[in-house]
């Protein structure tokens, strides 16, 4: 197919897909002992599945084809090495914009120094062609936590109390001193300047960029584009008339309740990403706000 336009999509684990609730997909942490033993741990997220066939994107254009890079819990310090990438190759010009979905920051991932991102993330559907493929115009490419593209991401779940799967709170005894760091200068600035590398690789080749915040967030913790347009969308997170009314309901959101003893805070409640009902309403969020600039 011949389409119109040819879009780069940047956002994190909401943008990889849809999820459906799955009580058997437990993920354990390794946890040394005092005794210097090693103990197998239920950490109390996990419990949901991902589809990567429906992710929001695929309610945006259909005359469009998209290239998308999700980074669970990763941030602009991924999205940034993934632009300089293509930059540094001659691909980054074949896009007509960006569209770059944010969440809170920073989200300080470190990935192999000798990795590229063609280790760093692989793309889930090709191994869905002729079976059941998704949308024909999405190319999704996904980290996958590989020995050969491993990221770690330094503060995400500690600095900002991140519901990353759960409802938890930390326990580390260091709490308050992570979350100064997380929030301190230093973060800021590699957070800024990699936005500013970003902002810089598509100034140059005029490649407009499009923001599109997932929810309202503290603004000393959220990159800054010199030429990124925010789209007008109500925020996907929370509450109130200037949401798209779709957080923390099980119609639109996997929800469910979980052993209290699992929990690191006592509370069983899972929450987790958006289900494909969920995906449709932000998808058609996104395309309407982006037609008033095509």
């Amino acid at each position: 197919m011949n389409y119109r336009k040819r879009i780069l999509v940047l956002g994190c684990s909401f943008s990889a897909g849809s999820y459906i609730w799955d009580d058997s997909n437990v993920l354990y942490h390794y946890v040394k002992q005092p005794d210097g033993t090693t103990k197998k741990i239920d950490s109390g997220v996990g419990r949901e599945q991902i589809v990567w066939q429906t992710p929001w994107i695929k309610w945006l254009d259909p005359q469009y084809h998209y290239t998308v890079y999700a980074c669970p819990g990763g941030g602009i310090v991924q999205h940034s090495r993934v632009v300089e990438e293509l930059y540094q190759e001659g691909l980054l010009e074949q896009y007509d914009y960006v569209l770059y979905q944010t969440t809170f920051e920073p989200r300080l991932c470190f990935t192999d120094p000798g990795s590229n991102r063609h280790q760093i993330y692989e793309n889930p559907m090709d191994g869905l062609r002729g079976s059941d493929p998704g949308p024909d115009n999405i190319d999704m490419y996904i980290t996958q936590g590989s020995e050969k593209g491993r990221i770690i991401n330094f503060l995400n779940s500690y600095g900002n109390n991140a519901n990353l799967g759960g409802n938890f709170a930390i326990k580390s005894e260091d709490g308050e001193w992570v979350r100064r760091l997380f929030s301190g200068m230093t973060n800021r600035h590699v957070m800024n300047s990699c936005a500013a590398l970003l902002n810089l690789r598509l100034k140059q080749l005029n490649i407009p960029l499009y923001i599109f915040k997932y929810g309202k967030f503290l603004e000393e913790n959220t990159p800054q584009f010199d030429d990124g347009i925010v789209l007008d969308v109500p925020y996907a997170w929370g509450e109130g008339a200037d949401t798209m009314g779709i957080w923390m309901k099980k119609r639109y959101q996997v929800l469910g309740w979980i052993d209290p003893e699992v929990s690191r805070d006592g509370s069983d409640l899972f929450v987790g990403h958006y289900k494909e009902s969920g995906n449709k309403i932000i998808g058609n969020h996104v395309r309407k706000a982006l037609r008033k600039y095509q």
